[in-house]
């Protein structure tokens, strides 16, 4: 638990957990899931508690492929969370407000690797009438151009079929009425829910941030936590 703690709990453990110090463990928790490392994985336990304290942070270093505005966007995040006077460190509604922004800035996330459910372009439903289906990877590349109703026919066909990639999508235009300008909260965020259920990361990523507005009612925080993680 060392590595995740504040400075002020590693200077006294028995001092009071406050929110300010779970913001800051919380900046570590998205320096992990960035790097996928241990956090100081490189020091002993016993140093790590002088080099916090001290001011001492992981590096935020991303490859050259990572866009620079994402770098900077995330670094400034987590360096607001990471400031050494509690005080001074962002509130939580605050980090989840800029990595919502961070997010939606963000179009290249879903993943165009998974194929569309059937190999061929067309479907001869009785014996005569052939109707078109728009590959999935190709219903990704519309959203990208702006062809919203191309790509809400291909998600729409998909997800109906079982495909999980297309649950996220189409939960995502359900949610934010691309394709007719009309947000069907409810029941988008119940298309993400199923996808992110089936263990597809950008669902769940999606879907814990239909609660960012609603963080302190009942149990949305736990609920957040859980996708995000």
């Amino acid at each position: 638990a060392v590595r995740w703690l504040a400075p002020e709990k590693l200077i006294n453990y028995k001092s009071k957990y406050t929110t300010q110090c779970e913001i800051f463990s919380f900046g570590v928790l998205l320096w992990e899931l960035a790097f996928e490392k241990i956090p100081y994985r490189s020091l002993e336990v016993d140093k790590i508690r002088d080099f916090v304290i001290k001011g001492g942070r992981e590096r935020i270093k991303f490859g050259d492929s990572t866009p620079k505005k994402i770098q900077e966007d995330y670094k400034k995040i987590i360096n607001d969370i990471w400031k050494n006077n509690p005080q001074e460190r962002i509130s939580f509604l605050k980090a989840l407000d800029m990595l919502e922004e961070l997010y939606n800035s963000i179009s290249y996330m879903f993943d165009e690797s998974i194929p569309a459910l059937l190999d061929e372009n067309t479907l001869d439903l009785d014996g005569s009438k052939v109707v078109p289906i728009i590959p999935l990877d190709e219903g990704i590349k519309a959203h990208r151009a702006r062809d919203y109703q191309k790509a809400w026919k291909c998600f729409e066909y998909h997800a109906e079929n079982g495909n999980t990639t297309a649950k996220c999508w189409k939960g995502r235009y359900l949610w934010e009425g691309f394709h007719d300008g009309i947000k069907s909260r409810e029941e988008g965020k119940e298309l993400l829910k199923e996808a992110a259920d089936e263990g597809h990361h950008d669902a769940q990523l999606f879907y814990a941030f239909t609660f960012v507005r609603v963080l302190p009612e009942n149990n949305n925080i736990d609920t957040f936590m859980k996708y995000i993680t």
